[in-house]
Parts: C-alpha cells; sequence; structure tokens
C-alpha cells in the first residue's frame, strides 16, 4: 500500500485523488487544499489529516508519493 499525500484535492485534484485511491494500491494520508470547505470534506471521506499548508503537510505525515493536482495560481495573484 503506498501511501499518498493529495495536494489539490477539490474539483479536478479530487477527482484524480479518487481514481488513484480507488486502485487500491494507495491509502490517502493526507490531503491539502487552500478551500477550508474542500479541505473538511476530504477529510471527513477519506479520514485523514488535511492542511492549507504544503510544507506543514509534508513535514507531519508520512508520505511514500505526492500527487500534486493543483493550479500555479489562485484570484489573489497578481495578472
Amino acid at each position: 500500500m503506498i501511501r499518498l499525500l493529495c495536494a489539490g484535492v477539490g474539483g479536478m485534484g479530487g477527482g484524480d485523488a479518487n481514481e488513484a485511491l480507488k486502485t487500491g494500491d494507495f491509502k490517502a494520508v493526507g490531503g491539502v487544499d487552500v478551500s477550508e470547505a474542500v479541505r473538511k470534506r476530504f477529510g471527513d471521506e477519506k479520514k485523514c489529516p488535511v492542511f492549507a499548508d504544503f510544507h506543514t503537510a509534508l513535514a507531519t505525515v508520512k508520505a511514500d508519493a505526492v500527487l500534486v493536482d493543483a493550479a500555479g495560481h489562485s484570484e489573489n495573484d497578481e495578472p
């Protein structure tokens, strides 16, 4: 079983995480997202800790792999 940290778990990221997890080869050990609501949903569904900060997640959970499925920007970024 591969311990998977999922970064970006809303929308497409959540779908990609679900696809990886349903193979049975992965176990979610953490989720990272900027949205509090998305984090809560992912944590409740996957029964794992969630984080707003990627570096905190990496320092906290023991993961074998990271699925990064996050945009490189946010609505707060300057154009």
